[in-house]
């Protein structure tokens, strides 16, 4: 859902600079967003490993 309405906001800024900006920092935020949903499974083990439970 965020990448999607950080893509609509990218394309109605209309190259106004600080719409970008903030349509770029939407992208940007919903990459790390997913990123962290993919590592989530990866970073529970490792805590578990840690913890040793």
């Amino acid at each position: 859902m965020f990448l999607t309405l950080g893509g609509l906001r990218y394309v109605a800024s209309n190259g106004e600079p600080g719409e970008l900006e903030k349509a770029k920092q939407a992208l940007r935020n919903a990459g790390i967003g997913y990123l962290l949903t993919a590592l989530a499974p990866v970073l529970v083990d490792i805590l578990r490993q840690i913890v040793g439970a």
